[in-house]
């Protein structure tokens, strides 16, 4: 939020693990389908609650957002690396 930027997939590997990589990008009057998520709640229920896990799917890519505990040397030193994976991880 703070970034004001959209969280956006990018068509190009991520540099640890060769996913697509994922970033903050573009602005209020910079936005296209890269851009788009669908929340997908854990359980039955249509609504969001407290402490329910969730996960987001990419819907251009239909590629679920992931992280992990690696994190870039050179690049933005100290971040982890975020991306999709199109394998379906547990919640």
């Amino acid at each position: 939020m703070q970034t004001r930027k959209w969280l956006h997939s990018h068509l190009f590997p991520s540099p640890i693990t060769g996913n697509l990589e994922v970033s903050c990008f573009g602005g209020e009057s910079e936005s296209d389908s890269g851009d788009l998520w669908r929340v997908e709640i854990d359980g039955k229920d249509d609504v969001w609650r407290r402490e329910q896990k969730v996960r987001f799917r990419h819907v251009d890519t239909g590629a679920y957002l992931h992280s992990h505990n690696k994190k870039y040397s050179r690049i933005a030193g100290g971040q982890q690396e975020v991306f999709q994976n199109y394998i379906l991880l547990s919640y």
